[in-house]
C-alpha cells in the first residue's frame, strides 16, 4: 500500500502505512499546513512541508517518508517542487493573498531545497497565484499573477519564461480568469501545461504563451485539475457545485 498523508483540523498530521486502513500522528508539531508536496517518482521518500502557524513561515523537509524533519525559514503561500528535479524548489514572497495598490510579490527558486533563494520575477498590485515548470526545460517557468484590470475587477494574468527568468512574457489566456488554482505540466505535450481556472480548464501547447479549453462538458465554474499517477492520459477535474469530471486523452 503507498503511504498517505492526511492534515486534520482536530487531529494533527497523519500518516498511514496501509492505504488508509490506520493512521498515526506524523512527528512534525503544525497545524497549519499550506501545502505538502513530494519528490516525485525521483525521490519518492522526500516530503516538503510549507507551514504557515502564525504566520511564522517555515519549510518543513523530510528525506525519509516523514519519519524525521529539518525546519529552515520560508515565508510564502505557494510552493512547487520542480518537475523531474526534487532539489529545486519555487516559491512566492509572501502569506498575503491581498490585491490592490501596494501588495507586491516575487517568484523565488532555490536549488538546494530552500537553503538558499533567488529572487527571479516582481510582481506589483497583487499576488502569485501558482508556479508550473516544465520537466523537459528547467529554464522554463509559467506563473500566474492575481492582480486588479483597467475596470478594477479581479483577474489572473499568466507569465512564462523560457530563460530561466531573465525574461517573462504574458500568456493568452482569454477572457482572463478571475483565478487560477494551479498549473500542471501536460504529460502528453512536450512543454505543455494544464491549468484549472475559475472558468474551467485550459491547454497551453506552446510553453504558456497561448491557451485553449481542454476538453468539453465542463461547466464554466471554478475548477481544480489533478493528473492520474498511472495515467497519462487521464485528467481529473473538481468543479465547484459541478462534481468531479474525468477527461480520457490520446497519446499523440
Amino acid at each position: 500500500h503507498p503511504t498517505l498523508f492526511a492534515d486534520v483540523a482536530s487531529l494533527g498530521f497523519l500518516r498511514s502505512d496501509d492505504g488508509g486502513g490506520h493512521w498515526t500522528p506524523v512527528a512534525l508539531e503544525t497545524t497549519n499546513i499550506r501545502s505538502l508536496l513530494s519528490g516525485g517518482a525521483q525521490e519518492p521518500n522526500t516530503l516538503y512541508v510549507l507551514d504557515t502557524l502564525e504566520l511564522r513561515g517555515a519549510l518543513d523537509i523530510s528525506l525519509d517518508n516523514g519519519a524525521t524533519w529539518s525546519a529552515r525559514p520560508l515565508t510564502a503561500g505557494i510552493l512547487a517542487v520542480a518537475a523531474g528535479r526534487p532539489a529545486t524548489l519555487y516559491a512566492n514572497g509572501t502569506t498575503s493573498s491581498a490585491v490592490g495598490p501596494g501588495n507586491d510579490d516575487s517568484l523565488q527558486r532555490s536549488t538546494d531545497r530552500g537553503l538558499t533563494w533567488t529572487t527571479l520575477l516582481h510582481v506589483t498590485g497583487g499576488t502569485l497565484s501558482s508556479i508550473g515548470t516544465d520537466p523537459a526545460d528547467p529554464q522554463r517557468v509559467v506563473v500566474s499573477h492575481l492582480q486588479l484590470d483597467a475596470d478594477s475587477r479581479v483577474t489572473t494574468e499568466i507569465l512564462w519564461t523560457a530563460d530561466g527568468g531573465t525574461t517573462w512574457h504574458p500568456g493568452d489566456l482569454s477572457p482572463q480568469p478571475a483565478f487560477i488554482g494551479k498549473i500542471l505540466p501536460d504529460p502528453l505535450v512536450p512543454h505543455g501545461f494544464l491549468a484549472g481556472t475559475s472558468t474551467g480548464a485550459f491547454a497551453s501547447a506552446d510553453g504558456g504563451a497561448t491557451w485553449s479549453p481542454l476538453g468539453i462538458g465542463l461547466p464554466g465554474a471554478f475548477t481544480q485539475l489533478s493528473l492520474d499517477p498511472s495515467s497519462p492520459t487521464t485528467v481529473y477535474a473538481a468543479t465547484q457545485g459541478g462534481g468531479v469530471y474525468r477527461l480520457e486523452r490520446k497519446a499523440p
